[in-house]
């Protein structure tokens, strides 16, 4: 079948168009801006604070990927053991070939839930008294998703 000329035209431009509107390989926002502080609070069912912003929040480059994290303590912080309730949320940029690699490395891992939005993988992790709660690093994940 033969595509007529202005089809392939606007088929070609609305590719192009598609394309530039994407922030491929863009840095997001602050890790800890993404989500709320309530909102993760909400996710992981219970206080948190956040631990060392500029520690972690700072992009930092390994290879050929950049990334940042925001981790989120309980309130009386790293002396309550494995008791109370605890979130990670990371962000990975660079190439695509970079980002896959990383998405793939955490999924055979098996410790977090990950996925690949605007060329940036985004990873999260919520656990409680010591035990990971998957439903819940999903729906931070979703919630970390969705704003970028």
């Amino acid at each position: 079948m033969k595509i007529p000329p202005l089809s392939a035209s606007a088929i070609v431009a609305a590719a192009l168009f598609c394309i530039a509107a994407l922030p491929a390989g863009a840095a997001p926002p602050p890790a800890c801006s993404v989500v709320s502080l309530e909102q993760v609070r909400a996710i992981a069912g219970g206080p948190v604070v956040i631990f060392e912003r500029s520690a972690y929040e700072t992009p930092q480059s390994h290879g050929g990927l950049t990334g940042a994290s925001c981790v989120y303590y309980p309130p009386n912080g790293i002396t309550s053991g494995r008791s109370g309730h605890y979130a990670t949320l990371t962000f990975s940029w660079g190439s695509q070939t970079d980002v896959v690699r990383s998405k793939q490395f955490a999924a055979q891992r098996g410790m977090r839930v990950g996925a690949i939005k605007h060329g940036i993988f985004v990873s999260a992790l919520v656990s409680s008294n010591g035990a990971v709660n998957w439903p819940a690093s999903k729906k931070l994940l979703d919630a970390a998703l969705a704003k970028i």
